[in-house]
């Protein structure tokens, strides 16, 4: 059980995530930050590694831990786009581009650009 307040988001916060293996748990706001706290027994929480924002009204909307690969954190951002940070340095070690940042899957093409009227 948590006894101490995490402090340091300054907005809502969206997602919380905690760590399957390690004493971490994984915090993303409205402020546009991911925050990964760390715990040790007997001790306040300390925050190990805030993620910086992407900027430009992006904002982290959830994160997830890779089961498989514990030293992995994945965050989902509002503008369709999946970073991979590594939790101990808060280094990106994979982007993923999931679509054209305009709400349209990725096997979306362009619509044709209009032409003249066919005769026949």
């Amino acid at each position: 059980m948590l006894s101490t307040p995490l402090q340091g988001h300054r907005d809502c916060i969206w997602d919380v995530k905690v760590h399957p293996q390690r004493p971490l748990v994984a915090s993303a706001s409205a402020d546009g930050t991911v925050r990964l706290w760390t715990f040790a027994s007997g001790k306040k929480p300390a925050t190990a590694v805030t993620l910086p924002a992407l900027g430009g009204g992006v904002a982290p909307t959830s994160v997830t831990f890779v089961p498989h690969r514990p030293e992995l954190v994945v965050v989902a951002y509002n503008n369709a786009s999946l970073r991979a940070y590594d939790v101990e340095s808060g280094d990106v070690v994979l982007t993923f581009d999931t679509g054209d940042h305009q709400g349209a899957p990725p096997s979306s093409p362009p619509p044709p650009p209009p032409g003249p009227p066919r005769q026949r």
